[in-house]
């Protein structure tokens, strides 16, 4: 007969694989050890072994080890959104429980269903009571669990904090019980909170696919919940055919896991990708294809999501006007709405500031920071990265495509339908000309020459000119170099794509076309390769005493190398002097070069 001790301890540590296969090796077993393999069966999502262990020992199972297997069962229950069997046993434990060790077990499950219910108040009171009577029975596996729940909990409710703190602590007691999986499963939980708030922006993709690629990683659960998150993370990041691939590739595994919540978030982010793609006809199926997921007694934590989704798509696609939508939305927010779902309806106008601190979520304050200074909120998107939500915070409409020129032409955010694009590359002044050129019905070679150029077309002197001018900048714009289109008679700029050039009060000198006939070398003075910072300093250098690399730096917010690089580049085209050397050296502007 295997060990009794033994057996449970292997549960208790995680150890499911290995209580299987000494089951299957023992000739006689207790009727603990047949607990502790519903148990590991529970655990691995077996669950046709599980019940029919069950209906097996169902009446010869008495005290602790009833309440223990009904545990188990329950909980397995509820993680596959079955919620009404679960209830059964779960319910049957608060009834049945007398020691302190199997109310521990009763309390622990039913704060387990409160929370996936999203009665998150009723989870914290239960969790409590099971963290007292685990402390009471020297329970340590319940007390590690009852830890993790209520950390989970008060992250819902809004104190995140405190909640990351107690799921840290739950991480540390589970490392003292020897249980390495529940340690893991804690630690990824923890990541993917931290993620979802907007933590750690810079790093925080690399830590979910490092965590994906963790050779114990055994969890299809947790694996399936770091891909949900790793692909809302490419989201945020503008990257939604990438995101899009990933949960495709990943919803065989959680289909065939029948985890019913997982099925929803999974569609939930599909949803979410063909809203920022502006596919609201794919949208609203998706979202139609959720709703009847929805237990809607059970799951209205995730019923508030559908709801705020479904009240972005176009009335004239999802065929409401919205109204029944969101009277139910806010009538179940009052009791079962977590911080993140408060957030979001305050942002829509539909509920009170829930006030949370500043910098305790970062995206949350990004939002709210677009209300009142979308300025300032484009740029922190650049900054964080957060590319996805561009189109929102400079007021574009979901699935507009656009090329927008950034500070002064030293960069550019491109959106297009599959991904969101900040190219850190000067474009020129006659590079951006040519952009705005392109974008007129009738761009011939012809009106491109005499526009951006200012010279009278010649077809043998100004043919190779253009077309290295468009290759150039085609190059430049990389991944969406497609949107110049090639026509019979030139280049086009796609009409689809929205172009947002604001270009600065300065321009370079404007030659007519007899003028660029005459004297096609006023360029040598006013070269096309000048970028804004060159074409600013030139208007602006100090008559007397020029730049200096210091002040040139100090000036436009730059390195000490790319303003020497800049000031060395106008004096090798001839449009300042220089003169002294170290720190005297200064660049004193030409008369011919000054604008």
């Amino acid at each position: 007969m295997i060990n009794m001790a033994k057996t449970i301890n292997d549960l208790r540590q995680g150890k499911y694989q290995k209580i299987i296969a000494h089951m299957r090796s023992a000739k006689t077993c207790s009727l603990e050890d047949q607990v502790a393999l519903i148990g590991a069966h529970c655990f691995l999502g077996q669950m046709e072994q599980a019940f029919e262990l069950w209906r097996v020992h169902e009446t010869s199972l008495h005290g602790d080890n009833r309440i223990y297997a009904q545990f188990f069962l329950g909980i397995a229950l509820t993680r596959i959104s079955k919620f009404k069997k679960a209830r059964v046993f779960l319910k049957a434990n608060l009834l049945e429980a007398v020691s302190p060790s199997a109310l521990s077990f009763a309390y622990q499950g039913a704060g387990f269903y409160s929370y996936f219910q999203g009665n998150f108040k009723q989870a914290i009171g239960w969790s409590q009571k099971a963290l007292h009577q685990s402390l009471k029975a020297k329970e340590n596996y319940i007390e590690f669990l009852a830890m993790d729940l209520l950390g989970h909990t008060v992250v819902q409710t809004g104190r995140r904090f405190e909640g990351l703190r107690l799921m840290k602590e739950a991480n540390r007691l589970a490392l003292l019980n020897g249980n390495n999986n529940f340690s893991a499963a804690f630690n990824n939980a923890q990541l993917i909170y931290e993620a979802e708030i907007g933590l750690r922006a810079p790093t925080i993709m690399t830590e979910l696919q490092e965590a994906l690629n963790h050779p114990k990683l055994a969890d299809s659960y947790t694996h399936s919940n770091l891909i949900l998150e790793l692909s809302r993370q490419m989201t945020l990041r503008g990257q939604f055919e990438k995101a899009k691939t990933l949960l495709n590739f990943e919803a065989s595994a959680i289909y065939s896991f029948g985890n019913k919540r997982q099925e929803m978030m999974l569609q939930l982010r599909l949803a979410e990708i063909s809203y920022h793609q502006g596919e609201f006809h794919l949208m609203n199926h998706l979202l139609q294809s959720a709703k009847k997921t929805v237990d809607r007694l059970a799951d209205k934590a995730f019923e508030i999501r559908l709801l705020g989704l479904w009240l972005k798509i176009p009335q004239d696609i999802s065929m409401s006007s919205g109204g029944p939508e969101k009277e139910r939305l806010l009538a179940i927010s009052k009791e079962h709405s977590s911080l993140i779902n408060r957030q979001i309806l305050f942002r829509q106008g539909l509920a009170t500031d829930p006030k949370t601190p500043i910098g305790e979520d970062p995206i949350h304050d990004l939002f709210c920071l677009a209300k009142t200074y979308p300025e300032l909120a484009q740029e922190k998107c650049l900054t964080l990265g957060h590319l996805g939500i561009y189109r929102h915070v400079a007021g574009l409409f979901p699935g507009n495509e656009f090329l927008k020129v950034m500070d002064n032409g030293e960069s550019f955010i491109a959106g297009s339908k599959e991904e969101i694009y900040h190219i850190k590359v000067s474009l020129s002044l006659q590079q951006l000309k040519l952009l705005q050129g392109l974008t007129y019905t009738n761009a011939t070679k012809e009106y491109l020459i005499e526009t951006v150029w200012g010279y009278a077309y010649d077809p043998l002197r100004h043919d190779s000119l253009i077309h290295n001018a468009i290759g150039k900048l085609r190059k430049i714009l990389g991944p969406v170099a497609s949107w110049i289109v090639t026509t019979d008679t030139g280049w086009l700029w796609n009409k689809k794509i929205q172009l947002l050039i604001d270009l600065p009060e300065f321009s370079s000198p404007q030659t007519s076309a007899k003028e660029g006939r005459d004297n096609e070398n006023y360029s040598t003075f006013f070269p096309d390769d000048l970028n804004f910072r060159q074409l600013k300093a030139l208007k602006t250098a100090p008559q007397d005493s020029g730049w200096s690399v210091g002040a040139y730096k100090k000036s436009f917010s730059i390195s000490t190398m790319t303003a020497f690089r800049d000031l060395t580049h106008l004096h090798q085209k001839g449009l300042v002097i220089r003169t002294g050397k170290g720190r005297a050296c200064r660049y004193l502007l030409r008369k011919e070069a000054q604008l």
